[in-house]
């Protein structure tokens, strides 16, 4: 698989030290496995046959990210990532877990505070993406509890110290006294400074909203007061917090404040706010992306039930010729016994086809996607290619019109030709002389492809039944060909095109279907109505 960095993935820069993750698993193959996964994305990776040799590790090494199996000998997953939690909980803990496993899964979560798991046989896209996520969430919750320890520690110094300090008279709020700091800022003797009041210096307060602010320290309702306002002095303006403090042993009774200024507080608060945001962000990133592998487990698991059934009748037929060919050779029949060994290839072929398919469409719901000009006759060239591998005796005449250009996954797209001829051809070989035609029309302006089969219509209901099916449809039997259908179904969705089955009045059965924007609007389509071109076998075809 290739290991290329994920859509939106961009190296560190050089000042960020890479993380370092630890991989633990008693089974040498897995490590190497997982050290190979991440050595292209620039993380330092650790490995330890088993939890003891992993917790020896910690000991000595500053460790992110810590990858455990459930099951190993002597100290187990569980047991290992409790400790882990423990006495080291900073890093992040991932389990790896085998099906059947849920448990001990369940286990290692409650007790070492498991951040996700790993189910094997895993995806590398998706363990990659997975621990890039847990180490970004990590990275942000870090810097977050760094700015909050920051922030409180720059309370605690504001609380003791005071950029300015007035006092000021309880009822005409003119400035009585001030502190030498406050005296430069209004650019004022200390004998004049009762020709300012305090409103002057806090402009976006009204004088009454200033009095309504204080008056319950006046009241002797609170013990102080906070203010938090803009101060202006002349050219100089800064956000500011200030303390209030009443007392009457005054003559007249006076208001203490200490003034402090908070730029550097509010801009702590912004970039507090700004982590905030990106780790909501990335969380909710991780909530599509769960969503997301949701959907493809559930899509998987229902072709997976749809082939378990597919999957029952051509090994029942391998034990039904087994047996035929155990009673033939018991009693000298040869002949029938090659007819039975015969039976038993052709089913094995059924099954190896029908897991082949699987195997594909497993491979083609994955999130990346190439996006490079391609040659539709070319692809389509490549796929009677691997057809004609795959169904040597099929014999049939397959005609081949000029195809557009477009910008795609080119390896899908044979892939969807491949499987679009292939069905095509099993529709017209009931027909006397079986005939494949692939070409392109404009429908209202639009290019559509098309592979028609002249089966005289008689495929058209078990083809719409296949590419109808949903994920929530009841499993019924696969036949050979059935899952090559959902393949095309899924490359044409994932090329933002749509595919379906349509009956035509000359007896043609076709697969129709678009590419969204992808087609190359400078190659003009053949409309429908347009002669067919020179009859003749493709090159390389069945």
């Amino acid at each position: 698989m290739p290991r290329t960095p994920a859509p939106g993935h961009a190296p560190a820069p050089d000042t960020a030290p890479a993380a370092t993750l630890l991989v633990v698993d008693d089974e040498p193959s897995i490590l190497r496995a997982l050290t190979r996964l991440f050595r292209p994305f620039d993380y330092r990776v650790l490995t330890a046959l088993g939890g003891r040799e992993g917790l020896e590790v910690l000991e000595r090494e500053r460790v992110d990210l810590v990858i455990s199996d459930i099951r190993m000998p002597g100290m187990g997953g569980v047991e290992f990532l409790a400790q882990v939690a423990e006495r080291w909980p900073e890093p992040v803990r991932m389990v790896l877990t085998a099906y059947g496993n849920r448990e001990e899964t369940m286990a290692a979560i409650n007790r070492g505070h498991v951040y996700g798991y790993i189910a094997k046989p895993w995806e590398d896209h998706d363990v990659y993406l997975m621990v890039r996520h847990a180490l970004e969430r990590k990275r942000l919750d870090d810097e977050r509890h760094r700015l909050l320890a920051v922030n409180a520690r720059m309370g605690r110094l504001l609380d003791i110290s005071a950029d300015q300090f007035w006092v000021f008279d309880a009822e005409t709020l003119a400035l009585v006294q001030a502190n030498r700091a406050t005296l430069e800022l209004l650019g004022l003797p200390a004998e004049r400074i009762g020709e300012r009041a305090v409103a002057d210096l806090l402009p976006e307060l009204a004088e009454a909203e200033l009095r309504r602010l204080i008056e319950p320290v006046r009241a002797g309702q609170r013990e102080w007061v906070r203010v938090e306002t803009l101060f202006q002095a002349g050219e100089t303006a800064f956000p500011a917090e200030a303390h209030v403090h009443y007392t009457d042993r005054e003559d007249p009774p006076v208001f203490f404040a200490g003034v402090r200024d908070i730029t550097e507080r509010k801009q702590w608060e912004e970039q507090v706010e700004t982590y905030m945001s990106a780790l909501e962000w990335t969380n909710e990133h991780l909530r599509s992306i769960r969503g997301e592998l949701e959907a493809r487990n559930a899509e998987l698991d229902s072709q997976a039930r749809h082939l378990m059934y597919g999957l029952k009748g051509p090994l029942g037929e391998v034990i039904g010729f087994g047996r035929r060919l155990r009673h033939d050779l018991d009693h000298g029949l040869l002949e029938r016994a090659g007819d039975s060994l015969k039976g038993i290839v052709h089913s094995a072929d059924q099954v190896a086809g029908l897991l082949e398919d699987l195997a594909t469409f497993a491979r083609y719901t994955q999130p990346l996607m190439a996006q490079a000009p391609v040659d539709l006759g070319v692809c389509v060239r490549d796929a009677l290619v691997a057809l004609k591998s795959r169904v040597p005796a099929m014999e049939a005449e397959i005609v081949v019109d000029p195809l557009p250009h477009v910008t795609g996954d080119e390896p899908m797209l044979m892939e969807l030709f491949r499987n679009l001829i292939g069905a095509a051809l099993a529709m017209a070989a009931r027909t006397p002389r079986p005939r494949v035609r692939v070409t392109v029309e404009a429908r209202d302006g639009h290019p559509v492809l098309a592979v028609y089969a002249n089966d005289g219509g008689t495929g058209m209901e078990a083809a719409a039944a296949v590419l109808g099916a949903g994920s929530g449809a009841r499993a019924a039997p696969f036949r050979q060909g059935d899952v090559g259908l959902a393949i095309c179904k899924k490359v044409v969705g994932r090329h933002g095109g749509t595919l379906w089955v349509e009956a035509r009045a000359d007896g043609e059965t076709g697969f129709l279907f678009t590419l969204g924007r992808t087609l190359d609007a400078g190659r003009p389509a053949r409309r429908a109505t347009d002669p067919p071109p020179a009859k003749g076998p493709a090159p390389g075809g069945p």
